[in-house]
């Protein structure tokens, strides 16, 4: 646990050892207690199985909750800490108070709905050492308080202090007694308490745990209570065990922020977004379909957009689209659309030549077919003026091209004379997915050409 400065004892009545006003060298703001605020050593406190010193350093109940044990082995659900230096034993009618140097708030953004967790010293009995087969968890329950000021208190009752869920150090320690975890867990994050140990093997448990490092989460919700900033661990008089504390932690909110990830053209996106905690890093890979290449990302980025693979530190909601443009023949002809028009390299020497070719003979180049929006293997579907005229006042041109190629508008054009320039009449004329156009416009009286044209 993290030091904290010397402590002077006193000794009174009953044999218990009392201390108060205690000062902690835990930093500012600690997810950790950070300060003994007072202590009573019961009668039946635990004692150094060697040397018979009692367990009563308070220090080992600030900071961070133990990890490695003394001996040097990880701390497992089998192996918990059990070291003065590790844990502060209470005894009968023993208690212990610490403080946060911070509110812990009821926050709905915290996992499992628990804002504290308590860290004591239980652990799995084994079936048949070393097995690693929990019999049952071994016990130790204390009576968990919680108050804003230190005065005035209020009795948690859904859970107990050294009670059920014992500490897990590391995620990947491979046996139940082992010593190669390199991989820590979260001491901030409660377990799921919806589990039964009786009959599981570790590695059962371990999974159970996913990254939390176990202990008892407390929700401060049922006091009433928004916030809290003490807590007291209490053992009442004539109980034959001592409950043992290892630590208090603040549990961290975990917010779940949406990444939505669009494309535009033929890709995909691995993953293709989701609900991330606040914090995770997550890394997009564009993948570019057939005939296509990564053109870029935009949106809520991150670092380098020109590249197909885009991280993430989710802090934030974000939104991005992976771009993909199609790879181009000869005058900026999709690759994917002669392909799929049964003009591949397969056919023609390659696909610049396939873009030249007029596969329908229609006297239409394929390159033209596209920018029309025809079907370059159809000689009846070509681009040309079906009809124009005047009905109702109101002149109206109708022509061919459609929506098989190019989403470039259509640039319709009027002269009255062939030997003069040409006027536009509208240069954005949108395609219709039908394949027929018509354009309706003012009336004139006089004789007039009209033409039709896209252009790249």
């Amino acid at each position: 646990m993290d030091a904290v400065k010397k402590t002077v004892w006193s000794r009174v009545a009953a044999g218990w050892l009392v201390c108060a006003g205690m000062q902690s060298a835990v930093q500012a703001d600690s997810p950790w207690a950070s300060e003994v605020v007072a202590y009573a050593a019961g009668t039946n406190v635990a004692r150094d199985f060697f040397t018979g010193e009692a367990y009563t350093n308070t220090a080992s109940a600030l900071g961070m909750p133990t990890r490695n044990g003394f001996f040097g082995g990880d701390i497992t659900v089998f192996s918990g800490p059990f070291m003065g230096s590790e844990i502060v034993s209470l005894g009968s009618g023993g208690f212990l108070t610490v403080k946060f140097d911070h509110a812990v708030s009821n926050d709905t953004f915290n996992p499992l709905g628990a804002d504290l967790i308590v860290f004591g010293n239980s652990f799995c009995k084994d079936v048949a050492w070393p097995s690693g087969q929990a019999a049952e968890v071994d016990r130790e329950p204390g009576r968990i308080l919680v108050s804003q000021d230190g005065t005035n208190w209020h009795a948690i009752s859904s859970i107990f202090a050294d009670d059920g869920f014992p500490t897990q150090g590391y995620t990947d320690t491979t046996t139940a007694y082992g010593s190669d975890g390199t991989t820590p867990t979260d001491f901030l994050m409660p377990v799921d308490t919806n589990f039964t140990f009786a009959g599981k093997y570790y590695p059962a448990m371990r999974a159970h745990y996913n990254r939390s490092g176990g202990g008892a989460p407390v929700d401060i919700a049922e006091t009433g209570l928004e916030w809290i900033q003490y807590v007291m661990i209490t053992q009442a008089l004539g109980q034959s065990w001592s409950t043992e504390i290892d630590g208090f932690s603040d549990v961290a909110p975990v917010v779940e922020l949406d990444l939505v990830v669009q494309t535009e053209g033929r890709g995909t996106v691995d993953p293709a977004g989701g609900l991330y905690e606040h914090g995770t890093n997550v890394t997009l890979t564009a993948i570019p379909g057939a005939y296509f290449h990564f053109a870029g990302w935009t949106g809520n980025t991150q670092g380098d957009t020109a590249t197909n693979t885009m991280t993430l530190h989710m802090n934030r909601h974000r939104t991005l689209t992976a771009r993909f443009a199609p790879d181009l023949a000869a005058y900026d002809t999709p690759i994917y659309w002669l392909a799929e028009n049964g003009l591949t390299n397969a056919a023609y020497p390659t696909f610049d030549a396939a873009a030249a070719a007029d596969l329908d003979t229609d006297g239409f180049s394929a390159w033209q077919e596209f920018l029309a929006g025809t079907d370059a293997g159809d000689r009846d579907s070509y681009f040309r003026i079906l009809d124009s005229g005047r009905r109702n006042g109101t002149n109206y041109v109708t022509w061919t091209g459609g929506t098989n190629g190019s989403a470039l508008p259509f640039r319709v054009e009027r002269t009255a004379c062939l030997t003069n320039g040409w006027t536009v009449l509208n240069g954005s004329v949108g395609r219709d997915p039908s394949g027929t156009n018509t354009l309706w416009y003012p009336s004139t009286n006089a004789q007039e050409y009209i033409q039709i044209r896209v252009t790249r």
